[in-house]
């Protein structure tokens, strides 16, 4: 590997890599590289830097994007629009995800609720 090259691919620490190609990352995210180009095109957060030749260099932060953009559209059922209109409300707060502990809780919580008032029904229905 030439060394221009090399300082390309990576960092000074610990081998981090600082870009990857369209292959690398569609290997990563388990989507074909048609698909990245198209989201690329689609959603402007995504803007891969490029080679004198032309090729696409993924950042990390690239890459985050794209994982979110499969999130929400293959995982969450969102469209393109809606998954376009989702991360400009997360990008200015509006909107921020949930992690999945967060969720968890909400859930055990609307569970209990749940017990609670079927208790309640069948309290009543034994009454009557």
């Amino acid at each position: 590997m030439s060394k221009r090259r090399s300082n390309l691919a990576r960092t000074e620490r610990k081998d981090e890599r600082i870009f990857y190609s369209i292959t690398e990352v569609g290997d990563m995210l388990g989507v074909k590289p048609h698909v990245l180009r198209y989201w690329e095109q689609e959603f402007s957060t995504v803007r891969p830097k490029r080679t004198p030749r032309g090729v696409r260099r993924y950042r990390n932060k690239d890459i985050e994007t794209l994982k979110r953009i499969k999130q929400l559209v293959w995982t969450e059922g969102y469209t393109i629009d809606g998954a376009k209109r989702r991360l400009e409300r997360e990008e200015k707060g509006e909107a921020r995800p949930r992690n999945s502990g967060e969720i968890l809780r909400v859930i055990d919580e609307v569970e209990q609720r749940l017990w609670t008032m079927l208790d309640m029904l069948d309290s009543e229905i034994e009454q009557d």
